[in-house]
């Protein structure tokens, strides 16, 4: 059996179908959090409904009797401009101790927020697990019986970049 690869720590999921939105963030939940955890371990709230400092110390906290914390944000995009860019900056500063799921429907892509979570650094060695990882969903996608009206491609890609040019890891919690 293949040795279980490291979770990430920020997950978006985009999709104007909400059930699959809501089947996907199922799954991630279930392979982050085991369901006896979750009552101390998992917030799920709405953009609209707090405020985004309560988001980040949401975020900050450290497991309780678990090995893992998720905090899910639904209709992350209803969150103003500024605001996206405050969560932008506090990201930029490393991985948050809690895994941080954003769900919405739709993210400017030419904002900070998207273009913050669209990149990571990590050593080669994650990026290659995660690769593994992305050939299994490839491995699945082609093997989908073929239906509907619509024909759809998959693309996906992992490369280094230098741009943008993310802080050093031991800035990590120093400046939270």
């Amino acid at each position: 059996m293949p040795k279980a690869a490291t979770p990430a720590h920020i997950y978006l999921l985009l999709g104007e179908e909400d059930l699959l939105v809501e089947q996907a963030l199922k799954r991630l939940l279930d392979q982050l959090i085991p369901a006896d955890e979750r009552a101390l371990n998992l917030d799920i709230i709405y953009a609209d409904e707090v405020e985004l400092g309560d988001v980040i110390t949401r975020v900050d906290t450290l497991p309780f009797f678990g090995q893992r914390r998720a905090v899910v944000i639904k209709d992350a995009d209803s969150w103003t401009p500024p605001e996206q860019e405050r969560l932008a900056v506090y990201l930029e500063r490393g991985a948050p101790p809690s895994a941080l799921i954003l769900v919405a429907s739709e993210l400017d892509r030419r904002r900070k927020l998207y273009t913050t979570i669209r990149h990571a650094r990590i050593p080669a060695p994650l990026a290659a697990q995660f690769w593994q990882r992305v050939e299994t969903l490839i491995r699945e996608f082609t093997q989908l019986p073929r239906s509907g009206d619509t024909v759809f491609g998959f693309a996906a890609g992992l490369y280094p970049t230098d741009h943008p040019t993310l802080p050093e890891a031991n800035h990590e919690s120093a400046e939270r």
